[in-house]
């Protein structure tokens, strides 16, 4: 990777981060907002977090989708860490509770389930389960609802 002077420090990083967990990673390159799942995510999912993620100010294509659970590894909580730290993402989601587990061991602090919180000085929401949250019309409002408290860009 040719690393230049002239660039964007966070691209740098980004990329980086990009090469060194790619089996992990997928969506925007430069995340307004980083969600992590401990399994992949239903297409029906990732399109409801980035169309919310658009709703909210962050524009098209705002998202990253961090997988915990790999085809040949697993993440720890320092793979991580550095993930979300090289990404530097204003908004944390983790979408279900193995998520936020291993992101309350990563950043030695709680992350409430269903519950808004903040990680880093980064505005942060947890779902206990974000996939079961689309099965039914009222579940959905209570998932936007739990977006809405990401603050808007």
């Amino acid at each position: 990777m040719k690393k230049s002077a002239n660039g964007n420090i966070y691209d740098v990083a980004a990329r980086e981060i990009g090469e060194l967990y790619a089996e992990h990673l997928s969506g925007a390159p430069l995340p307004l907002v980083c969600v992590v799942s401990g399994s992949p995510l239903s297409p029906p999912a990732r399109n409801a977090l980035e169309s919310s993620a658009a709703s909210l100010g962050f524009g098209d294509n705002s998202c990253a989708f961090v997988v915990v659970e790999g085809a040949d590894a697993s993440l720890d909580a320092n793979s991580l860490l550095s993930i979300v730290e090289g990404l530097d993402p204003l908004r944390l989601v983790a979408a279900d509770a193995s998520a936020a587990h291993l992101l309350s061991e990563a950043y030695r602090s709680p992350v409430p389930l269903d519950k808004p919180s903040r990680l880093m000085g980064r505005d942060a929401v947890a779902f206990t389960s974000f996939e079961a949250q689309l099965e039914t019309s009222q579940n959905k409002q209570v998932a936007w609802a739990l977006l809405k408290k990401l603050s808007r860009l």
